[in-house]
């Protein structure tokens, strides 16, 4: 069962994920330290939890 959600509540997980997103696209740009990889990594995660949050 899916669980519907408000266009609010869509609108503050999408705002959040592009934050994180931004955040990822600093982190794995050209020079970036390993450690800068790993957060991406870290922030990939969060998003998937951010996105699949509402359903079953």
């Amino acid at each position: 069962m899916v669980t519907s959600l408000t266009p609010g509540e869509l609108y503050r997980r999408a705002r959040r994920i592009e934050a994180l997103a931004r955040i990822i696209m600093d982190c794995t740009t050209r020079g970036s330290r390993s450690a800068d990889s790993a957060r991406a990594n870290q922030l990939l995660k969060e998003i998937g939890a951010i996105a699949g949050e509402g359903s079953e």
